[in-house]
């Protein structure tokens, strides 16, 4: 709500301005595209009286908010990385927010074996290795005399003196993003950044403590989730569009993708399906998952969108082209669903030619009962706006005419 309303004022409130120094330096003329750099150094770790309520010392904390002009491109860092370890998770985890799997099973499988890659997520980079140094045998780092390095200007002057390097124009024609720190130009720079680092010679090393160190907040709605998984798998989406679309115009103009039932070129096809989602779910749930969360239905309630959340109710209530996509699939394989019973029904001959066509249809259906609870079904806030409803229904049978004529 605070957030909301320092947008429609356009301006910081004085009594906000007081609480920090950061909103001192948000003039009239600052966005979220175009500002100056914003640095606070909130704890000073060489402060005696910055200890927790345990009475252990802070480490230094510092709020950063790099420098954004129109005229530079941000590559969409913002000078911290994500925590990907979330505190506000649901029992079965509706949007798949958690990397159980690749924490606990992945990663740590590539730890002997030069390492797990960086994934953007809770890492301690060695400056040497950050900074495009080769990896020597012979380099050691004497910890304890580093650590006893007296750093004697104020916090203010620190402040005053790092600002310049978190501005926009700091790495302009400069090695940075391309031969130091992170690599920019690619969707999954943490991954290409962790691959050139070990072409270093440099090892990495998985650490997962009991108590974890990092904690972030996950979406809690879909087109959050929608708009974070986005970035991250948007290059899967190619195999992904064609499963949910090619099939049903295929089996809609007759044309068979897969071998007959009747056929041994079928039990591959079966064998690989049953065994890789039989696999995937033993690992999810040996990895502290459930079986709700393996496979998510989605019930009816009203409530606001956190109370939905913690009740584990898929939130579908905003209009976004995301949305439009995901609502014409469903609705497309929905309509091919009943054209292949109508087909089964005139003729049953047709199952041993179309039967794992049809099976598809079936899986992929029951993956969008909650899609289909949200178009047609669901009253509360959180369901399917009725122009998204709309809008899937008639692109879904503009499809389907195509493909029949």
């Amino acid at each position: 709500m605070r957030i909301e309303a320092t947008k429609k004022m356009n301006r910081i409130p004085d009594h906000i301005r007081k609480q920090h120094k950061g909103f001192r330096e948000w003039d009239l003329g600052s966005s979220k595209h175009d500002h100056q750099t914003i640095l606070q150094i909130l704890i000073d770790g060489r402060d005696s009286n910055a200890v927790d309520v345990e009475g252990n010392p802070l480490p230094t904390l510092v709020y950063l908010a790099r420098e954004k002009r129109p005229q530079y491109h941000h590559h969409f860092k913002a000078g911290a990385m994500n925590a990907l370890n979330f505190d506000n998770l649901t029992r079965n985890d509706i949007y798949g927010s958690s990397f159980r799997v690749i924490q606990k099973l992945e990663v740590q499988g590539l730890d002997a074996n030069g390492g797990p890659c960086y994934i953007g997520t809770g890492c301690f980079h060695r400056r040497e290795a950050l900074c495009a140094k080769k990896y020597d045998r012979n380099y050691k780092i004497d910890w304890k005399k580093l650590n006893h390095t007296k750093v004697e200007e104020s916090a203010g002057l620190l402040e005053e003196t790092c600002k310049v390097l978190a501005s926009c124009s700091f790495e302009h024609n400069t090695a940075w993003g391309k031969e130091m720190g992170l690599v920019y130009g690619f969707p999954a720079e943490d991954i290409v950044t962790g691959l050139s680092i070990q072409c270093g010679g440099w090892k990495s090393m998985y650490l997962d403590p009991e108590r974890v160190g990092f904690l972030g907040v996950a979406p809690i709605t879909l087109l959050q989730s929608l708009v974070q998984h986005k970035r991250w798998t948007e290059a899967n989406c190619l195999a992904t569009l064609y499963y949910v679309v090619v099939p049903c115009h295929c089996l809609l103009k007759g044309i068979s993708l897969f071998p007959r039932i009747s056929s041994l070129w079928a039990l591959p096809f079966a064998y690989v399906a049953f065994s890789h989602r039989a696999y995937s779910l033993g690992e999810f749930v040996w990895c502290g998952g459930t079986f709700r969360a393996f496979v998510v239905i989605a019930k009816i309630a009203d409530e606001d969108i956190s109370e939905r959340y913690h009740r584990e109710l898929i939130e579908f209530g905003a209009e976004s082209p995301m949305f439009d996509i995901l609502a014409t699939l469903a609705v497309l394989n929905l309509f091919g669903s009943f054209g292949a019973i109508k087909n089964v029904i005139l003729d049953s001959k047709i199952i041993d030619q179309f039967g794992l066509q049809i099976l598809l249809f079936l899986v992929l259906v029951t993956i969008n009962l909650p899609v289909y609870q949200a178009l047609f079904f669901r009253k509360d806030n959180g369901k399917m706006p009725t122009s998204v409803t709309y809008k899937s229904i008639i692109l879904a049978l503009l499809a389907c005419t195509v493909a029949m004529y």
